[in-house]
């Protein structure tokens, strides 16, 4: 689906394959840069899962990534959003609601979402409610029911839309016009999904704001894509072993 230039500086290309899913994970080299990325094919959009530390929000016991991917048999998994260490966003989680805090907006703005959030249906598609827009507790837990959403995700911003990255001028989280590693997951066609991680290396620091993730994530064709806590949070899995350094 993604095709590698003449002078491809991919490596490192393993893969999986069964009757319901395809994986193929590779690395390239991107201004000096060394950057991950998965793609996968699923059948079933319940083949698309998030993991909680216990299956229980709000538990406080941290676990490894290769330890919660293990406990799930999972083919491969990556981290993805460090909920306990914020106290904001909207999360839901096997189609219940349990966070509405707009905690970045206070007095008349108390309704307004304070950053954008991604829902995954149960379908594999991805939805989003956008920073600042106005819901309440209600009105996201009747749009999870109307969607049937297994999940969120709240970190963000959005860099993709339409196949087109988005340019981002401010955000609440992330320092975003900061150099830093980056993470994201974005979605290809229906039950199709690119990840792609910036990360350092032995040798390097890997830094780019994230406005440049975002159009090095356009390149790849997606249709959209969400941007996902990076730095030590953006390790891959690939069959109970981490693929990135």
């Amino acid at each position: 689906r993604f095709k590698c230039k003449s002078f491809c500086s991919c490596k490192d290309i393993r893969y999986y394959i069964d009757d319901t899913i395809l994986v193929i994970l590779w690395k390239e080299d991107i201004e000096g840069n060394s950057v991950t990325f998965t793609e996968v094919k699923v059948a079933d959009g319940s083949q698309f899962r998030r993991k909680l530390g216990d299956d229980s929000f709000g538990v406080q016991v941290q676990y490894f990534a290769t330890e919660m991917a293990s406990s799930t048999n999972a083919v491969v998994a990556m981290n993805a959003d460090y909920y306990l260490f914020r106290d904001f966003g909207i999360v839901a989680y096997n189609r219940e609601l349990f966070r509405f805090n707009t905690g970045n907006f206070s007095g008349p703005y108390s309704k307004y979402n304070c950053v954008d959030t991604l829902f995954v249906t149960s379908g594999g598609d991805f939805l989003y409610k956008r920073v600042g827009e106005e819901n309440t507790w209600e009105s996201i837990q009747q749009f999870i029911w109307d969607n049937d959403v297994l999940f969120t995700i709240a970190f963000g911003p959005v860099l993709v839309e339409n196949g087109q990255a988005l340019v981002c001028d401010w955000y609440p989280v992330g320092e975003i016009d900061k150099g830093y590693s980056r993470a994201g997951i974005g979605q290809v066609d229906t039950l199709h999904y690119l990840y792609m991680s910036l990360n350092h290396s032995p040798e390097k620091e890997a830094r780019w704001t994230v406005n440049t993730f975002a159009q090095h994530f356009a390149e790849k064709g997606v249709i959209t894509a969400y941007c996902l806590d990076g730095g030590q949070t953006g390790e891959v899995v690939f069959k109970g072993e981490p693929y990135n350094y």
